[in-house]
């Protein structure tokens, strides 16, 4: 199928209905078809021949459904309960499209067709999956929870596989989780822990092990976290640091209350482990705690307790979440008083909370460092008069606490330090000051100080609880939810490896978070900090930009070597240094020898989304930066740039953003200005898509010697 036509076939009701498994119906759709005049079986068949989905130069392989008996069927065959089911992931995985959800996804790489072996590979995978579900019980894939397909990894583990082997094992999960819409209910698969990543993860050694939080419970963490400190803060400080309204003193005002009460809520008040919350009737009446006190002597004996009432209060938030507000319920102890004398209320915690989490991913701060920061930390340096293009620039000064002496055997201690830091990171501070007025330092507890690491660990994880919990009591879309981190508990020390990741790895890594860390290279030293030589963000950075290169060289390897189309005027180069790359790959077992293969110019394939293209760089006829020893300029980089090179792969996302800017030109209200915008960058799109299937030749390196595919 051309890459085109997926455009066509993104909504369910465009895609092919899965025929019934007992039917005459054929295996493989005439559109999924890119062999003519080769034999098609019907879905009920015992044996399914790939070759029509197959390149003529390479072996197809057949799928099996029937007896154990049938040549290579016992690779294939499931009991009985499960072969409808089995048959029907077939049929959908060969002729359905890849879902849009997982290879336009940022920093995916998945074809947009899965070829005939990634096929055989995947229902291998799945056969391994249902047998082991019937050896447990489970008789439906939509019994099966995370923590159900946690134990599956676990068992997987415990098998003596080479990795290879696990991670196939366990990523076929993923596919068939965004694979369910297209299923029955009962055949829908939760999404695995790991998401789209997988629990086998290999590495070269010597390495910083610190794991990354999983790049989509990062992203949402931090994007509650970011509208907690930038758009609900007021919602929750103005209720906190509200004075109680106080009612005149009427003589027998409180008794009233207390009898009306009772007369309203069947002889009943609201109680908690202490017995009856006289707190909380004090807010409500509008009175003091003692006049409550006094008033229930007269009514003690009648009265009973309700511990499950709560202590709810009127409350709408200011801020919205898909038109709403952000929150309509909420306690006294949420927003008015915390539960011990002196203490916080529970989201005035959280909300520190959430502005620590901005402090400490935005700025690339060790937890320590965060924690030990004080009120009035931030200085605004004006822009220079001489420069009308200046910005207000923001600097928090604090301490580095983890330095050394440039030989690096001595620790100099705590040092003063400097951070250059954007407005969202100066917007949770300046919360955390009104949080903590008076306070000697900018994150404390009410009763201890200083917030100590143990528990600022505790509560962001406690954070990322209540933000699910508001969720669903609010009713919010469940895309707002802050998925589970397969690495476990969250932690600020997590967070810096974490942003390496994101900019290395992640689409525009260095555009959106440029301003955290990478001009710091010029201004303040290329670890972020005033005056300091140590090794930290740096390092960091210069590890995760050399396993980016990795991974880069073992995907585009991997798609040469099952079969990809390669095009562009560096199509040439691109194969030979892919060809090339496999024999190397092998040899890195260090940090360091990645950082070594990354800075050779032999292997010098860099992946620019911007473009949907892979860059294959030569400095003397780069039109982004010539001659720059470091590499493209991605935000440079230009149409007619003789480095550029696509395959199927990068082709792919290019397409889900043709038919994005597709569906938003269908929209009448859309502003004339955006529409030509959209209109010349849908042009471009197609112009792009259509080189590509008219002028791509087919490569497929030979298989490399090792480990077959399982």
């Amino acid at each position: 199928m051309l890459l085109s036509d997926i455009v066509r076939q993104t909504t369910l009701s465009d895609l092919p209905a899965i025929p019934d498994m007992a039917s005459r119906a054929p295996s493989i759709t005439s559109a999924r078809t890119v062999r003519e005049g080769v034999r098609i079986a019907p879905v009920s068949a015992d044996a399914w021949p790939l070759e029509a989905v197959s390149h003529p130069d390479r072996k197809h392989p057949t799928l099996f459904f029937g007896a154990p008996s049938a040549r290579r069927a016992s690779e294939y065959h499931v009991s009985d309960d499960w072969l409808v089911t089995y048959k029907r992931i077939a049929w959908a995985l060969i002729n359905h499209p890849t879902p849009l959800a997982m290879y336009s996804k940022q920093g995916a790489r998945y074809a947009n067709q899965p070829s005939a072996g990634t096929v055989n590979t995947f229902m291998q995978g799945i056969k391994r999956f249902l047998d082991w579900l019937d050896s447990m019980g489970v008789s439906t894939l939509s019994a099966c929870t995370p923590d159900l397909l946690d134990l599956y990894a676990q068992d997987i583990a415990a098998q003596d596989l080479s990795t290879g082997y696990k991670q196939a094992f366990t990523r076929v999960l993923y596919r068939l989780h965004h694979m369910g819409p297209v299923f029955e209910d009962h055949e829908r698969l939760c999404m695995p822990g790991w998401g789209d990543a997988t629990p086998f993860r290999t590495g070269p050694s010597g390495e910083n092990r610190t794991q990354i939080v999983h790049p989509e419970t990062m992203d949402a963490l931090l994007n509650w976290s970011l509208r907690m400190v930038r758009e609900c803060a007021d919602d929750i400080l103005d209720a906190w640091q509200r004075e109680p309204v106080k009612t005149t003193p009427v003589r027998g005002a409180a008794k009233r209350f207390i009898r009306n009460w009772l007369d309203c809520h069947d002889g009943t008040l609201p109680a908690n482990k202490s017995g009856v919350d006289q707190r909380y009737l004090a807010y409500l009446a509008g009175c003091s705690e003692n006049q409550v006190k006094t008033a229930l002597k007269d009514v003690r004996a009648e009265l009973r307790e309700d511990r499950t009432f709560g202590a709810p209060i009127s409350f709408v938030g200011s801020a919205v979440i898909d038109g709403r507000p952000w929150a309509t319920q909420a306690s006294f102890y949420d927003l008015v008083a915390g539960r011990s004398r002196g203490g916080w209320p529970y989201w005035v915690s959280h909300l520190q909370t959430a502005a620590l989490i901005v402090v400490t991913y935005l700025t690339g701060m060790r937890p320590g460092e965060a924690l030990s920061l004080r009120p009035g930390c931030v200085e605004e340096v004006p822009p220079n008069p001489e420069r009308p293009e200046g910005v207000l620039t923001y600097l928090v000064h604090g301490t580095v606490l983890k330095t050394r002496d440039q030989a690096h055997t001595e620790s100099l201690g705590a040092r003063d330090a400097t951070w250059v830091a954007s407005q969202p990171v100066v917007d949770a501070i300046r919360v955390a000051e009104r949080i903590n007025a008076g306070a000697d330092y900018l994150f404390t507890t009410p009763h201890a100080g200083k917030l100590n690491l143990g528990t600022a660990n505790a509560a962001i994880n406690d954070y990322a609880n209540w933000v699910n919990d508001l969720v669903r009591r609010e009713g919010h879309n469940g895309a707002h939810l802050i998925p589970a981190d397969p690495h476990g508990s969250l932690a600020p020390s997590r967070f810096r490896r974490s942003i390496a990741w994101f900019i290395y790895q992640e689409d525009d890594g260095e555009v959106a978070l440029g301003m955290q860390f990478k001009h710091l290279e010029h201004s303040l030293g290329r670890d972020g900090y005033a005056a300091t030589g140590t090794v930290g963000m740096a390092n960091m950075m210069d590890e995760e930009r050399a396993r980016a290169h990795l991974d880069l060289l073992d995907s585009v390897t991997e798609f040469a070597t099952s079969g990809t189309h390669v095009s562009g005027p560096a199509a040439d180069r691109l194969v030979d240094q892919v060809g090339q790359s496999r024999v190397y790959l092998a040899t890195v077992t260090s940090s360091r020898a990645a950082q070594a293969l990354a800075r050779d110019s032999a292997f010098a394939v860099f992946d620019n989304r911007r473009a949907f293209s892979l860059c294959v760089y030569n400095p003397s006829t780069a039109l982004c930066s010539p001659q720059s020893p470091d590499g493209p300029d991605t935000l440079r980089c230009k149409s007619n740039c003789p480095n550029h090179a696509r395959t199927d792969e990068t082709v792919a996302p290019l397409v889900a953003d043709l038919e994005r800017l597709r569906q938003s030109l269908r929209n009448p209200l859309l502003p004339e200005p955006l529409r030509l915008r959209q209109e010349a960058l849908a042009a471009d799109r197609l112009r792009v898509v259509e080189d590509h299937r008219d002028n791509a030749r087919f490569v497929q390196l030979e298989e490399a010697h090792g480990e077959e595919e399982p």
